[in-house]
């Protein structure tokens, strides 16, 4: 059975362009554009990895994964934190959880979850 990301963004574009390249190299892919939704599609979906983005509409990403992180059912699940604002970096680190500043090549991400303690990676398609 294929590894599930969540990816919770609401660049449609970016969400599809990094979908596309993960289901080829194995993974089982999802989405969310907002933040309420994707606390109800975490729960429901229960994902192996989510990739949240911290500025969402209807729900900021901070609050996002904080509720996901203090939920019973979405605790454990690993979260790579992404954001175009380098000057939250500070921020992003105190969250003792793994992130990337936007923009991110696919090596870079691909990279990134390679190292997500609780995540396998499947093998990648290069």
């Amino acid at each position: 059975m294929a590894e599930k990301i969540l990816i919770i963004d609401d660049d449609v574009d970016l969400v599809s362009l990094i979908g596309t390249q993960l289901k080829a190299r194995g993974y089982e892919v999802a989405a969310a554009f907002d933040g309420i939704r994707a606390i109800s599609q975490a729960r429901e979906e229960k994902p192996d990895l989510i990739i949240l983005d911290i500025k969402l509409p209807a729900g900021s990403g901070f609050k996002v994964f904080r509720i996901l992180k203090e939920s019973f059912h979405t605790s454990l699940i690993p979260i790579l934190l992404v954001s175009g604002e380098d000057d939250i970096k500070s921020e992003l680190e105190k969250l003792n959880s793994p992130y990337l500043l936007k923009p991110f090549s696919m090596e870079e991400l691909l990279a990134k979850i390679g190292k997500i303690p609780g995540f396998s990676p499947v093998n990648s398609a290069t």
